[in-house]
């Protein structure tokens, strides 16, 4: 996979209100991120690896819990958050792990949120992940699967998130795709994987409806291109703001297996 091709990511950390949008992300999936990252037994001294580190609240809070005994390798495309607010015990990659591969090995824990669903051959990437665990290291993949909007009746929530999960595809990204996380962790020879799927329901006006309305906004020029008519975009991100409307948010898959 070249570099070009792994370009593809749409919603690119340099964005201006990247921060802003990934602030809101942390708050509604931080307490479920880490209470799963707990309950597999992240501890004092572990060596852990995250992938695609974002605003890096979950870094950051790797950092505290592994202690000056541990250390915390971070990898983002655009690592910026992370240089801002830096720790002792972390070492921080400007990597592309789709062109470069991921950094270093033998690692006690590998985790990952919302990243694979944005790149191609995501299957090859947690084999690639789950080679570089120590043996009885633990991987944790975290991504979002659009399949509650296939449920929905026909609605402009549904049409435009449609239309962003084709953006993606043509990224090489695929929206639709995490339901199989259980299976690539087996087939990568993982053991004790479980996996649980997470749908939320929200009404207008609150951070999920803020963080969905920034997500459409930034991805607007890349579906007016693909053919999509962004005042459409417009009114959908309008209609998020209508307390008295509920909706879905797309589920999220977490997915848990432990190197032999």
């Amino acid at each position: 996979m070249t570099t070009e091709q792994a370009a593809g990511y749409t919603l690119d950390n340099a964005w201006e209100k990247a921060q802003r949008r990934l602030a809101i992300l942390e708050s509604l999936y931080d307490p479920g991120s880490t209470a799963r990252l707990a309950a597999l037994g992240v501890d004092a001294g572990w060596r852990c690896l995250e992938l695609g580190a974002g605003g890096g609240s979950i870094t950051r809070w790797l950092c505290d819990r592994v202690g000056p005994t541990g250390s915390v390798t971070a990898v983002d495309l655009e690592p910026r958050f992370l240089e801002a607010d830096p720790r002792p015990n972390i070492e921080i990659h400007r990597r592309d792990i789709v062109a470069d591969g991921v950094p270093g090995d033998g690692y006690d824990l590998i985790h990952t949120r919302a990243l694979l669903m944005h790149l191609p051959n995501p299957e090859r990437l947690i084999a690639h992940m789950a080679s570089r665990l120590r043996p009885g290291g633990v991987l944790l993949v975290e991504e979002g699967d659009f399949y509650p909007f296939s449920a929905l009746q026909p609605s402009l929530y549904a049409e435009v998130w449609d239309q962003s999960a084709r953006v993606a595809a043509k990224g090489g990204g695929d929206f639709y795709w995490a339901r199989h996380l259980p299976e690539a962790l087996d087939a990568a020879g993982l053991l004790e994987v479980s996996a649980i799927g997470e749908v939320q329901m929200f009404r207008g006006g609150d951070p999920w409806a803020e963080l969905i309305g920034m997500t459409w906004e930034q991805h607007t020029p890349l579906m007016v291109a693909n053919g999509y008519d962004g005042e459409l975009v417009a009114a959908a991100i309008a209609e998020l703001t209508d307390p008295a409307r509920w909706f879905p948010s797309c589920a999220l898959i977490a997915a848990s297996g432990r190197r032999p």
